[in-house]
Formats: C-alpha cells, sequence, structure tokens
C-alpha cells in the first residue's frame, strides 16, 4: 500500500481522504526553521500523542534526570516543563491528539488545520487554544537516527508505568539517605507507588520523554539511541548528540512485545504496558 494521502482543495483547504494516511505521514518530528517562530518542533506519533517544544527551550538540561540515576528516578519536586493544560507557562507542551478531516486538535492546547503533507514536508495553519493566536508553518522531517527495525518499532511507542521494584540492597547509603528525607521510613512503598501511572515515550527521531502522574515531578525530555547491536539495552543524553553516552544507559530490556516491556536498571525493576 502506498503511504501517501489523497488531497484535494477546496476553499484553500485540504480535505483529508484517509484518517489512517494522515497519522502514517504525521508519526514523526516536524522541525520548524523560521528563526520567529515561537516554536521549534512538533512531534507525533501513532499512539495519538503531541509533543511540541517552544523555540529557544533548553529542555535536556531541565528535566529530572542526572548521570547518577536511574530509568525512572524522582527528584526534588520543581516544575521547570508542565502539560499542555499550563500552556501559559510552558516550554514544553504534551497530550493526546485527535483528527477530524484536515483538522487536527491538540487537547488543551490548541489546533491545527493542514494544508499539505507528504514524507518530507507538512504544511499548516495552528491556532493556539489559550490566546487564539494563529502562524502558518511549512516543517520538514527532522532526520530518524535509529535504525528501522522490528524491535524499533515496538519500543517507539507511548508506555505507561504499571509497575516499580526498587531492590534496597542495591542502593548506596547515600541513596537510601535520599529517599528517607523525601519520603521518610516507609519510602520503599511510598517511592514505588509515586511512578505508578508514569507516560514513557520513545521516537525513532531519538526522542525520549516522560510525564509523571504526579504533576509535581519534573518530566523530561531526552535523546536516545540503542546501546548495542542486539537493541536490549539503551543510552539517554542530556545534550543533544554531544553527550558521553556510556555515561547513560539502560542495562537490560528483560522483555519487550507489541504491548508490554521489562526493564530492569540499576537495582530498580520496570513493567510497562502500551498506553491506550
Amino acid at each position: 500500500m502506498s503511504l501517501f494521502i489523497v488531497t484535494t482543495l477546496t476553499s484553500c483547504n485540504s480535505v483529508i481522504e484517509n484518517d489512517d494516511n494522515l497519522i502514517t505521514l504525521m508519526n514523526a518530528k516536524w522541525e520548524i526553521s523560521d528563526p520567529n517562530s515561537a516554536y521549534s518542533s512538533f512531534e507525533f506519533n501513532r499512539d495519538g500523542n503531541f509533543i511540541v517544544v517552544e523555540d529557544g527551550t533548553d529542555v535536556f538540561l531541565k528535566a529530572g534526570l542526572n548521570k547518577e540515576s536511574s530509568f525512572l528516578q524522582q527528584y526534588p519536586k520543581k516544575i521547570d516543563i508542565r502539560s499542555s493544560s499550563d500552556s501559559k507557562f510552558s516550554s514544553v507542551h504534551f497530550g493526546k491528539f485527535q483528527i477530524d478531516g484536515n483538522t487536527i486538535n491538540l487537547s488543551g492546547f490548541g489546533t491545527i488545520t493542514v494544508t499539505s503533507i507528504t514524507a518530507d514536508k507538512f504544511s499548516f495553519s495552528f491556532s493556539l487554544e489559550s490566546t487564539g493566536e494563529n502562524w502558518n508553518f511549512t516543517t520538514n522531517k527532522a532526520k530518524e537516527p535509529i535504525l528501522a527495525s522490528s524491535r524499533t518499532e515496538m519500543f517507539c511507542r507511548t508506555w505507561i508505568i504499571h509497575n516499580v521494584i526498587i531492590d534496597e540492597t542495591t542502593l548506596s547509603e547515600a541513596e537510601k539517605n535520599w529517599y528517607v528525607y523525601q519520603y521518610g521510613s516507609d519510602w520503599k512503598a511510598e517511592a514505588e507507588k509515586e511512578l505508578i501511572g508514569a507516560t514513557v515515550l520513545f521516537t525513532k527521531a531519538g526522542t525520549y520523554f516522560v510525564s509523571y502522574a504526579d504533576e509535581e515531578l519534573n518530566p523530561g525530555l531526552f535523546w536516545w539511541k540503542w546501546g548495542n547491536k542486539e537493541e536490549t539495552v539503551i543510552h539517554y543524553s542530556e545534550n543533544n548528540w554531544q553527550d558521553n553516552w556510556q555515561e547513560h544507559n539502560f542495562p537490560l530490556i528483560e522483555e519487550l512485545s507489541t504491548t508490554t516491556f521489562k526493564m530492569k536498571d540499576n537495582g530498580r525493576y520496570y513493567e510497562l504496558t502500551l498506553s491506550k
């Protein structure tokens, strides 16, 4: 089947004949080169999620992980990045989208009207929900450094954490003390519970995003790539592609399927299911 959409122009608007083909083409990161634009990129995935980054946002250094952290580790509760519903204060916007013909509703954030879309370019108008401001964008598809494979296709989805186990025998005294300070004597149960419901998203453009169910916890936006040829280890970076990737790795993906994956990292075990 050809991966293109048929469009006809009616009163200067594109009419999308096939929503599935539109989702297929949208499933990418779209970059804006206009230096006067308020936004640097719009990104969509096949699970119906969007990530919009405002221009000039140094998001990779603001998120809630560091070089000593594990896959999804809690850190002091200070917000730098918020959900789309807090758009007045946000630099990164994340949420669900819905398609209705040539209109794409970004829930809690704004509305896109498609002008045209190909495998490499996406032109659209965008109306910001909170202010009614409007922009016209012609975007280019970002490079996809993650090589295509069956595991990449399974992994590059939106996931929800449904179980966490922290093996306290693997923690240093400093880490234990931090947990006790944050959560009290019942720190293990409280820390594990706090991660349940977190959203984790990976894309072929190298985006790794995490949003916690507790909105007081820092969301994070990073780069990622496979860490070995077997595609059982991943590395992440806070500093674009210039970082020392070996300092950022998740030791083992123990199980990966089209609906679930399990990861073991530094004495912490995570079970995730595909977002619905």
